[in-house]
């Protein structure tokens, strides 16, 4: 364990930046992958009760066709079952190209400026511009550009039947704010524990663990309102 953390701390002396990608970009694909894994086991669930539901309730014979009919689909459609490469690209792109260009630089320009005091000060204030000078900014490019990508060249289309502009709409306005808020919560938290308990050659351990669940949550978020254009054909073809 040692000698991995100290190779990828010569590894950041060396590259920073590529060693920042290669690290950014796997916690997120993994963390995607994680989400996209929760939503499809709580559709199978929610999909299993509506079948015993319309098994066990005096349903009419429509209702229960089509309830079956989606149950078989799910049961024999392979594209239900499998990670949307698509989806996990656009993340992986995002991490890439937006979030650690934007954070790399931030936290050097703290590392400069922000020195001195108890490690609860340097982890709050930290934090504090981390917000506001990087979470804000890249969670928004993040669900712009990430339901534009996703909607506009792979086809995947609004769960509630919205156009694209009002999907980015609601996502800007409802969605950011929520993002921000969560963010504070979560990692506020982390980083005063990391900052305050855990020795600095493992405080990267800490930080990439919150980051996977924090990148499973904003994948979810991001794709609260999208579906997969191969599970929604009906929608493509309205």
């Amino acid at each position: 364990m040692r000698w991995l953390l100290a190779a990828y701390a010569d590894a950041l002396k060396r590259r920073p930046f590529l060693t920042n990608v290669c690290t950014a970009v796997p916690m997120m694909i993994v963390g995607d992958c994680a989400a996209q894994t929760i939503e499809r086991r709580a559709k199978t669930r929610a999909q299993a009760a509506a079948v015993l539901r319309a098994r066990n309730d005096e349903a009419d014979d429509a209702r229960k066709s089509e309830v079956f009919s989606r149950d078989d689909d799910q049961r024999n459609g392979d594209n239900a079952n499998r990670i949307c490469a698509e989806r996990t690209f656009t993340c992986a792109l995002y991490s890439a190209t937006i979030f650690t260009p934007i954070f790399f630089t931030l936290y050097r320009l703290q590392d400069k400026y922000i020195t001195g005091g108890s490690p609860v000060f340097v982890a709050a204030k930290k934090t504090v511009c981390s917000l506001l000078f990087g979470g804000v900014p890249a969670n928004s490019l993040f669900l712009t550009l990430g339901t534009t990508l996703e909607m506009k060249v792979f086809g995947h289309v609004s769960a509630n039947g919205d156009d694209w502009s009002t999907t980015v709409e609601k996502k800007l306005k409802e969605d950011v704010p929520r993002v921000v808020s969560s963010s504070v919560c979560f990692w506020l938290p982390i980083n005063m524990v990391n900052f305050i308990f855990v020795r600095p050659e493992y405080r990267i351990i800490v930080a990439g663990l919150g980051a996977i669940f924090w990148n499973c949550f904003l994948s979810m978020v991001q794709h609260e309102y999208l579906d997969d254009a191969r599970l929604a054909p009906d929608r493509i073809k309205n």
